[in-house]
């Protein structure tokens, strides 16, 4: 009797233990949510910087990219001369687009399109 009271036991101890557990993964999973970097909320607060090879003539795609994005969110965009084959599109630090990773240079709209996916995160 005393064995079955104490196998009971613990198996309660451990749901209880288990239930512990998944609340606490939950508590830290909605606070890693919360904390999140929701700056982008705000096309005043974007910062864009565009990083491109100057020597590969990448400047002129740069400075159309940043006309689209002044026109559309009303947002001064930094050009920076990057390495050798570069384009890269960085947002309030956050690289969004790789010419390197993609294989390409960004479709018309395409940064458009991210910025506001990250605007309504």
């Amino acid at each position: 009797m005393k064995n079955k009271i104490l196998k009971e036991k613990k198996i309660i101890i451990k749901v209880i233990s288990m239930a512990l557990i998944f609340s606490l993964a939950f508590a830290v999973a909605l606070a890693n949510n919360i904390k999140k970097d929701d700056s982008l909320a705000n096309p005043e607060e974007l910062t864009v910087e565009i990083r491109h090879c100057a020597s590969c003539g990448f400047r002129s795609r740069a400075a159309a990219l940043a006309e689209e994005l002044k026109k559309e969110f009303g947002v001064e965009s930094i050009l920076v001369e990057g390495e050798v084959g570069s384009f890269n599109v960085f947002v309030n630090g956050e690289l969004i687009f790789s010419k390197y990773e993609e294989g390409r240079f960004p479709e018309s709209g395409e940064i458009i399109q991210k910025i506001n996916d990250i605007m309504k995160e």
